[in-house]
């Protein structure tokens, strides 16, 4: 009976009406009553409330609305893109044989369901990217025809292309060797630069065919700028093959069928006589100026927009890669590179018009890739885990301290004892032999510009290449400030990518790590090498703030000369794994404390560290 009262209370209150619900089912005379007569409330219960009871009843009311079904409109399903689904099976199959077995199938289910068609790789240094990419682009222009390429660098649009170039090669010489025809041509791929540049070049070498042997043609401009340009699949690279002339391979058969329609239409023109006659060097140039009319450098315009209307993938730089890509429309697109090495650059942060606004006001906004936001968004990443480039175990202190959350494992190609990694074999064992019992003094410095450990590094080169017999061909000095940069080009001709690199840190205990303490830095710093890697610098920096809460962090001076303190845990666990593996040769600097005497004090400019020696 209690239990009877107390469901009769609740029901009294639930059923109750209440006064908005009088004044819209009412009219007025019920609107004017409810404003002077107060609601009555219900009759408490005739007999007393049974706690057990009531609890029974609010646990009932609570099942209830749990299972209460609410009806809501489905959600919408965002668009998805099936870049397999292509009508050439056997050469889908053939693109995507280059992968590494053990992404096969993962990137197939990656591309099989994009959803807007938006599609993210990510990966460390060495593990491939360029080349996953090229590989995705081919699947890419297979599905949706023209392709644009693009990167925020000339150097990486001209490495992204030669990937592709090397690819769309590769699966057309294998799959005409495997049926026995040439059926299958290559990908058209043209590098894009401006217009005005490409004609100067082209006109340019076939006056002085000697221009096309330089590494880079400088345009002119009007401020004095010299713009990058490369030869290698450019405009003029394609316009010199169509015109048949010797400064470049011949278009064979298995060349894209749009460029080899483009050169017999050039070999049938009587209007492209001359230019024919110029670029076979049937006539030289005086002859061309003396016969050539007005209309010519009009053609040559037109056969260089025929020649990008003919691609199947152009590539280019700009300021941004993803907003030219991607653009306002949802374009769809797959993109690649690591968000834990170098943010995008900003070059406008603080600048104010005359007015005083800021002229770019989204400033921290651009120091987030487009990539790196999407995958902070939850967007669906395609994540590379094998080490192809460097040899195995060189980027072990990288995978701990930069990538701990990745099973990365390293390729068969990373084995040490391949030829390729000759150079880091004789380097470590340089090494071994050169500092087990040959401390070396050098005068310590509180300058970033290091002079000293810049000669130490040169000096160890010097000594490797001549003890071992290494090509210096193979060596690589890196350093993350200006100043050391002047000192080491003062001293050496700059080299291009190399097995092994020596990074100069130039920083010491007085100035701190500087901003190479910070982990993207860092870890470009680290993921240079392919063989071996020498870090030249006094780590006794990273240990200024060594205990307690401070532990971790570095007191540095900024660029307005104040002192603050950093966090630099990256860099100290990096240094402590060196150290734990006895992989850090110690150097004692004049006037530095010998650690056999603590009590001594330096006698020159130096500053030691806790335990009373520098590092190298």
């Amino acid at each position: 009976m209690a239990g009877g009262a107390v469901h009769r209370v609740i029901a009294s209150y639930l059923t109750a009406p209440f006064p908005h619900q009088q004044e819209t089912t009412g009219g007025a005379s019920q609107r004017a009553n409810t404003s002077t007569t107060p609601l009555a409330a219900p009759e408490p219960p005739t007999q007393p409330v049974d706690a057990p009871a009531l609890t029974d009843a609010t646990t009932a009311i609570e099942d209830g609305l749990t299972n209460l079904n609410i009806a809501r409109p489905p959600f919408r399903r965002l668009p998805t893109m099936n870049f397999l689904d292509v009508e050439n099976t056997t050469y889908l199959d053939h693109i995507l044989s280059l992968v590494l077995p053990q992404d096969w199938e993962r990137l197939k289910n990656h591309l099989r369901d994009r959803t807007l068609g938006l599609g993210l790789i990510t990966a460390g240094a060495g593990f491939g990217k360029t080349e996953l990419l090229a590989l995705a682009a081919l699947v890419m222009q297979a599905r949706l025809g023209c392709i644009v390429g693009t990167a925020p660098s000339n150097i990486a649009v001209d490495n992204f292309a030669e990937r592709i170039h090397s690819k769309t090669s590769q699966v057309a010489r294998e799959l005409n060797e495997r049926r026995g025809n040439g059926e299958l041509t290559h990908r058209r791929l043209v590098v894009g630069y401006k217009m005005q540049y490409e004609i100067e070049a082209f006109t340019a070498i076939l006056a002085n065919p000697a221009v096309a042997d330089r590494v880079a043609w400088t345009p002119r401009t009007k401020w004095g700028v010299k713009p990058r340009w490369n030869m290698s699949l450019s405009v003029t690279y394609w316009l010199l093959r169509v015109v048949r002339s010797p400064l470049t391979q011949p278009l064979r058969d298995e060349d894209a069928e749009a460029m080899l329609t483009l050169r017999d239409t050039v070999d049938k023109s009587d209007e492209l006589r001359l230019l024919r006659d110029l670029a076979t060097r049937r006539i030289d140039f005086n002859e061309f100026l003396a016969q050539n009319t007005a209309d010519l450098l009009s053609h040559i315009r037109q056969l260089a927009h025929d020649v990008v209307e003919a691609a199947d993938f152009l590539c280019q730089a700009c300021n941004d890669p993803t907003l030219s890509a991607y653009g306002a429309i949802l374009c769809h697109l797959i993109m690649a590179g690591d968000p834990k090495q170098l943010p995008p650059t900003v070059l406008t942060k603080q600048e104010r018009d005359k007015d005083g606004y800021f002229i770019n006001r989204h400033a921290q906004d651009g120091e987030i890739s487009t990539l790196e936001f999407f995958q902070n968004s939850g967007w669906p990443v395609f994540t590379m885990h094998v080490q192809l480039r460097m040899a195995r175990g060189l980027f072990d202190i990288v995978a701990k301290m930069i990538y701990p959350d990745l099973p990365i494992t390293y390729g068969d190609q990373c084995a040490i004892n391949l030829p390729r990694f000759e150079a880091g074999v004789k380097l470590e064992q340089f090494i071994m032999d050169r500092f087990k019992n040959d401390p070396k003094h050098y005068p310590l410095t509180g300058s970033r510009s290091s002079e000293e450990l810049v000669v130490i590094a040169l000096d160890f080169v010097t000594d490797f290449v001549q003890s071992t017999g290494t090509e210096p061909q193979t060596i690589q000095i890196l350093a993350p400030y200006a100043a050391n940069v002047e000192l080491i080009n003062e001293r050496k001709d700059s080299p291009a990518q190399k097995d092994i690199v020596v990074v100069v840190m130039g920083t010491n205990f007085e100035v701190g790590p500087g901003f190479t303490a910070e982990p993207r830095r860092l870890n470009v710093l680290l993921t240079r090498a392919i063989s071996g890697l020498v870090i030249v610098g006094d780590l006794a920096n990273t240990d200024q703030v060594p205990v307690g809460k401070g532990k971790g962090k570095i007191a540095v001076e900024n660029l307005q000369g104040e002192t603050v303190v950093i966090h630099a845990t990256t860099l100290f666990g990096v240094q402590k794994m060196l150290e734990d593996s006895g992989r850090v040769a110690t150097v004692f600097l004049r006037g530095a404390r010998d650690p056999a005497r603590p009590e001594e004090k330096p006698d020159g400019r130096g500053v030691c560290q806790r335990k009373g020696k520098t590092w190298l």
